[in-house]
């Protein structure tokens, strides 16, 4: 109706007002949508996040467009060809680059955060990795904190943090590793995880309720979803995880018959990361208490793609009620939590 067609036209004018009230001279500012047709496009070299993003009525931020010259993008592509890429088609080498890149951005704004909060890295050699005695699923949380991040705290900018050689070139090869860890379904495929991961971050530029901004753009909790995203479906098979069961039985016994896929993704990509890349992992997560959380968060998102168990879709819809005060019978998420069996029948 004319309300609707109001709202949606006011609110691109308050977007494009703020942007050129805030824009600066030689400087070409686009919104995200236009910085994702420039990446896709192939000049993803040209795209750079503003530090002080000029955040319209639903949460989004703006990009600084910088054309590179002739030989600039001849040395990126020349960089970008020495790349060991797992897979060869064109398609997998874009998609390895475009994914790798946005956690590249993620993580030079970890580091810049940290520099920022005064937080000391731990020696690599001192932080304890977290192991449970126990499978993924039982890992799971009803509740994580999520620390909030005061615009206001943020002094470095992200662009001028250097992550070095042996980070960025792990990160690829990691990303490359796990590209090669998906089969060639017609779904459940790399392109599908690359496809989530672009998705992912395009919601976090997205979140319109200021509490929940603030806390959702903190970099280790912008890294970990963005993580879950890439490694959600690592070494899916195909099929349901009812149908895994009766081919996999291995790994049923190993899982319990419970949400097998997911927590074989995530306990594969997480045997990745901690094996072969230190420089990666140290610059993910500095101290212990970083990388518990960050396994927290890797285990809570992952898990919560599994939309058909019904024990797990108990418990989110009590945690759901919970948190929004539901008029509808609700459960107390303790009571979820230990009582399982119950939870699995509700409908």
């Amino acid at each position: 109706g004319e309300k609707s067609r109001f709202q949606l036209f006011g609110n691109t004018v308050s977007t494009a007002a703020q942007m050129e009230s805030t824009g600066k001279p030689n400087k070409i500012q686009v919104s995200a949508e236009t910085a994702d047709l420039v990446a896709i496009s192939g000049k993803r070299h040209w795209v750079f996040q503003r530090i002080d993003a000029v955040v319209e009525h639903g949460g989004l931020g703006s990009f600084w467009i910088e054309p590179q010259t002739s030989e600039q993008d001849a040395k990126y592509e020349h960089t970008m060809a020495d790349r060991n890429v797992a897979d060869s088609s064109k398609s997998s080498d874009f998609l390895v680059v475009w994914s790798s890149d946005l956690l590249k951005d993620i993580l030079k704004q970890l580091v810049a955060h940290r520099k920022d909060a005064g937080i000391e890295r731990q020696p690599l050699d001192e932080i304890i990795n977290y192991e449970l005695n126990q499978t993924v699923r039982d890992e799971i949380s009803y509740s994580i904190d999520l620390p909030k991040l005061d615009p206001a705290s943020k002094k470095t900018d992200p662009a001028s943090i250097r992550l070095g050689r042996e980070v960025e070139g792990q990160l690829v090869k990691f990303v490359s590793m796990v590209a090669s860890l998906y089969h060639a379904h017609p779904f459940h495929n790399f392109k599908h995880a690359a496809n989530v991961c672009t998705n992912a971050s395009n919601l976090l530029r997205n979140i319109a309720d200021e509490n929940i901004r603030q806390r959702a753009s903190e970099p280790l909790t912008k890294f970990a979803l963005v993580f879950s995203a890439l490694i959600h479906d690592l070494d899916h098979t195909g099929v349901p995880n009812s149908i895994l069961m009766t081919e996999k039985p291995r790994i049923a016994t190993m899982y319990n018959n419970k949400s097998c896929a997911e927590q074989n993704s995530v306990d594969l990509s997480w045997a990745l990361l901690m094996r072969d890349y230190p420089d990666l992992r140290h610059a993910i997560c500095s101290t212990s208490a970083e990388l518990k959380h960050f396994r927290q968060l890797v285990v809570q998102m992952v898990m919560a793609t599994d939309v058909m168990d019904k024990e797990l879709n108990a418990l989110r819809r009590a945690r759901w009620n919970k948190a929004f005060d539901v008029d509808a019978p609700s459960q107390d998420i303790e009571a979820a939590a230990s009582n399982k069996s119950d939870a699995e029948q509700i409908s």
